[in-house]
């Protein structure tokens, strides 16, 4: 639609396109990248990347935050001691 009216306002029909029309494009484009992320209503909260739909209760969010923490744990590389200072 956006383009459809810089089209007409490059000749000379309208001046410039009202701002709804950019407004409209970013809700029609922000609900597309939730369509696509898998959000299928509100709200729809993504904890690195694990979507959470719909309300839920705090232990729930506390529960996926714990949860991604402990994976980060397990990913970080423990460095002995005696190479600490090569390192740093």
């Amino acid at each position: 639609m956006l383009k459809t009216l810089r089209q007409i306002a490059s000749i000379g029909i309208v001046s410039e396109p009202p701002p709804q029309a950019d407004e409209s494009l970013r809700l029609r484009d922000g609900l597309q990248d939730g369509i696509r992320a898998g959000v299928m209503g509100t709200p729809a909260i993504f904890i690195n990347g694990t979507l959470l739909s719909g309300a839920q209760s705090e232990s729930v969010f506390v529960q996926a935050i714990e949860s991604e923490l402990a994976n980060l744990e397990k990913n970080i590389i423990k460095v002995p001691r005696d190479l600490e200072r090569t390192f740093l």
